[in-house]
């Protein structure tokens, strides 16, 4: 092998490997470019929406059955029932909050308003400049933590790798209730 083919070869796998490296940086980029240009659909493409939903249901119940459990006046049933009344709410409220724009503002830090316009919302808050963090938490998996006024994780979105060049966001954690 050539000096020259060693060379080419070198600078191939390092471009790669950027190129690699970049990728979830780069759907990041497009999310936050395909909210600005109020285009869901591209927004969503990288949205694991019953991925998503599910991760939010579990923290949430996670939270409440904490809660539950430090109440000491409720015995056994009445606890139990209102684990199950609590799930009941849960499902349906996070199935209608967990939306492209509501995302949006979670991203960047703040908490949704559930009762109100979110498109408004959201292309307002957008204009602000965000707080935020990312970084690899292994090969496959990628978080972005948007932090408040404070500096303070409001929520932590998890990014998993689709394939070897596209990621797509699949789970919550760290969430601030």
């Amino acid at each position: 092998m050539s000096k020259n083919q060693k060379l080419y070869i070198t600078i191939s796998l390092i471009l790669i490997g950027s190129w690699l490296y970049a990728t979830p940086y780069l759907t990041i980029y497009t999310m936050k470019k395909a909210i600005e240009n109020n285009d869901a659909t591209k927004f969503s493409s990288h949205v694991n929406y019953p991925s998503l939903r599910e991760s939010f249901k579990n923290i949430f119940k996670a939270a409440i059955n904490k809660e539950m459990m430090k109440d000491s006046d409720k015995d056994g049933l009445g606890k139990a029932f209102s684990i199950a009344f609590a799930s009941a709410i849960i499902d349906p409220l996070v199935d209608s909050f967990v939306t492209p724009e509501s995302l949006v503002m979670m991203m960047e830090g703040k908490k949704p308003k559930i009762n109100e316009s979110n498109k408004k919302t959201a292309t307002s808050s957008s204009e602000k400049k965000s707080n935020i963090s990312m970084g690899y938490d292994g090969i496959d998996y990628f978080v972005l933590d948007a932090k408040d006024e404070k500096n303070e994780i409001q929520f932590s979105f998890v990014f998993k790798r689709k394939g070897i060049w596209d990621w797509e966001l699949t789970s919550v954690r760290n969430l601030k209730t």
